[in-house]
């Protein structure tokens, strides 16, 4: 394991809790302590601001609510915060670097850039839009089924109260005609 350096400078002052150990290593997604191995959550859960250690997959810390990730300006990937340069494509994340970088950079290439950006943003949010419209169909598609289901059962149970109350009736009118021979043949 190669002890950590650059953007992962802020857990210089940070000893191991297990060991003591004054030194950390990355060793994949995590920190490990160089001295004796303890493993630790990955510098993505680590907040550079109050440095609490928060859940795998936050975006933002638990303690203090800063930001755990930003997006490169480049290729928009998610970094962790404390990251110098983007994980996916090298850009610095440092705004002055970028800026610099950005005004070397001709006003052609700038607009060809943010086209191409717009249109990858357009395309993504097209997607997003079939894929809640799609959510949204099948949501009304089990609704109405539903409903369906429901009136069915409700026209069920209506024939047969109708029903039963026809029979009553013919019940009853028949008992009241035997009842009224009955009489009237004493």
């Amino acid at each position: 394991m190669a002890p950590m350096e650059g953007s992962l400078s802020l857990f210089a002052d940070l000893t191991c809790p297990s060991c003591g150990g004054p030194e950390f290593a990355r060793s994949g997604e995590r920190i490990v302590c160089a001295y004796c191995g303890a493993q630790y959550a990955g510098e993505r859960a680590f907040c550079a601001n109050c440095r609490h250690v928060n859940r795998v997959g936050a975006e933002f810390c638990e303690r203090c609510g800063d930001p755990l990730g930003r997006r490169c300006p480049a290729c928009r990937e998610s970094n962790w915060v404390g990251a110098e340069s983007c994980a996916n494509c090298g850009q610095p994340l440092d705004i002055l670097e970028y800026l610099y970088r950005r005004r070397r950079e001709s006003t052609a290439e700038w607009l060809n850039r943010a086209r191409e950006d717009a249109r990858i943003i357009k395309a993504e949010e097209e997607a997003a839009g079939q894929r809640r419209s799609r959510n949204l169909w099948a949501i009304e598609q089990t609704y109405q089924q539903a409903r369906s289901q429901a009136f069915a059962r409700q026209a069920a149970t209506d024939r047969r109260l109708m029903w039963g109350v026809i029979i009553g009736v013919l019940l009853f009118a028949i008992a009241v005609l035997t009842t009224g021979l009955i009489l009237a043949a004493r």
